[in-house]
């Protein structure tokens, strides 16, 4: 009996592959589409405080200082970083001043190290031209205090704003 029940149960299994084997014989059809994304050009700009420390107007040398501006753009995104005259009353590109109440003193932002090109809008002094590599990129602000200013005692601050175009 045991014989018999063993080739039963073997026939019924012999069935069932042949009924499982008739379902993977589906008919496969298939297709594409397009994954689509429209990048634009972006640029984002952080900056960075200019702190000169302590000032002593008898030092015969200029006081400098260094700070930076750092630009990310897009890949190939060409841009222009712009910086106004400031906030303090008076002051312009050319001449860029510090305020503590109503006194003064006078300081200057360029592009270059040594300190001769002046950082300003394009039409007053020059401006910083890049493309972006879409990496962040630091633009060093070099800054000037000329020596021999003779003020008040005091903190000195000024707010520059920083532009940038593409």
């Amino acid at each position: 009996m045991k014989n018999v029940s063993t080739r039963v149960s073997a026939a019924i299994a012999a069935l069932m592959m042949l009924g499982m084997g008739g379902a993977s014989a589906q008919t496969v059809d298939t297709t594409t589409f397009q994954v689509r994304a429209t990048v634009v050009p972006v640029c984002t700009i952080q900056a960075n405080n200019v702190d000169f420390g302590t000032y002593n107007a008898a030092v015969a040398a200029p006081t400098d200082a260094t700070s930076t501006i750092t630009v990310r753009c897009t890949l190939s995104t060409p841009f222009r970083v712009l910086l106004n005259g400031g906030s303090a009353t008076g002051g312009t590109i050319m001449n860029r001043m510090m305020s503590n109440g109503t006194n003064q003193v006078g300081y200057q932002l360029f592009v270059d190290n040594a300190r001769t090109s002046v950082w300003g809008d394009g039409a007053q002094g020059v401006s910083h031209s890049g493309v972006g590599t879409g990496v962040a990129t630091a633009l060093t602000v070099f800054a000037r205090m000329s020596p021999n200013q003779f003020v008040q005692a005091g903190v000195y601050t000024d707010l520059v704003t920083a532009t940038l175009e593409y």
